[in-house]
């Protein structure tokens, strides 16, 4: 992975994600601020930084659907709309409307239309896929159920199927690990490593700092500009996190099962949660049928 500003990030335009000089604002506050970064195929990166540090917003720039202030972001070479359907995105739960009477299975397989078109219906293979995704995060005994009454982790499960039913190349992951239980954090890493294995890249924004540093082979350290960008050895440092996270951190290690973890403790933090209301409304996802189409063969 290139570190941000390098001559590798300049010229490394058909890499998945390539950012330049990246600016997002919300009125007259600047959510991100001149941030430039690559993104390898097989990276797992961690995005931190305390709450309204743009981390959604960075996420949401990449998937194209908030505005950009300034500079760009090319996904394997070409713009964002060009692309769009080599990026799968879970957002968070908070983000997300449950009330809207839709099955789990059905819920999946709307990860199938930005492949087919919404104006076409998915055939028996996007089932097939779907049914499969499900199976993977466990929960394709659920496929019937109303989506609205699972529990707060197996509503994240079934997003995430419904990204990995998308078959994209790049994953971008809101919160994923918040809330959720052991089992399902454990889980939603193992696809991660799968994943990685295929050779795709994903971006996890998290408050998790023990498993950003564990799990992820990057982190990139975000508030309001991009602070530092690199291997998880070289930016989880203490005077990286207290420049990150503006106050006094601790660095400890323990080796409780024969290897070297990192956890911090970070304090005198602040909660910025004007950038995630704003963000919050502007990508706020109901849960909606595609229109039934008069041709199912094609588009109309």
């Amino acid at each position: 992975m290139a570190p941000a500003g390098s001559a590798g990030a300049r010229a490394a335009t058909d890499e998945p994600i390539s950012i330049e000089h990246l600016t997002v604002t919300y009125g007259r506050r600047v959510a991100l601020r001149d941030v430039s970064a690559v993104m390898r195929r097989g990276s797992f990166i961690g995005v931190i930084g305390p709450n309204g540090a743009g981390k959604s917003t960075l996420l949401k720039a990449i998937l194209g659907i908030v505005p950009l202030r300034a500079g760009s972001v090319r996904i394997f070479g070409r713009s964002v709309r060009e692309a769009r359907d080599r990026v799968a995105y879970v957002p968070q739960r908070e983000a997300v409307q449950w009330d809207f009477p839709v099955s789990v299975l059905d819920v999946v397989v709307m990860g199938r239309y930005r492949r087919r078109g919404w104006f076409r219906l998915p055939n028996a293979h996007d089932r097939e896929i779907a049914r499969a995704a499900l199976d993977e995060v466990g929960m394709l005994d659920r496929g019937d159920e109303q989506i609205g009454q699972l529990s707060g982790g197996q509503q994240q499960r079934v997003f995430l199927a419904r990204a990995l039913a998308q078959q994209a190349d790049i994953l971008l992951l809101d919160e994923p690990l918040n809330g959720v239980d052991v089992r399902t954090q454990e889980l939603v890493l193992a696809i991660i490593d799968r994943l990685r294995a295929d050779g795709k890249t994903v971006l996890m924004a998290t408050h998790d700092l023990n498993t950003a540093a564990d799990a992820c082979d990057c982190l990139a350290c975000v508030n309001h500009n991009l602070i530092a960008y690199g291997p998880a050895g070289d930016t989880f440092q203490p005077d990286v996190l207290e420049r990150t996270y503006g106050g006094s951190v601790l660095v400890a290690r323990r080796d409780n099962f024969g290897v070297e973890r990192r956890a911090a403790r970070h304090a005198h933090l602040h909660d910025h949660q004007h950038e995630h209301d704003q963000a919050h409304a502007a990508s706020h996802e109901t849960l909606v049928a595609p229109p039934t189409p008069v041709d199912a063969g094609g588009p109309r």
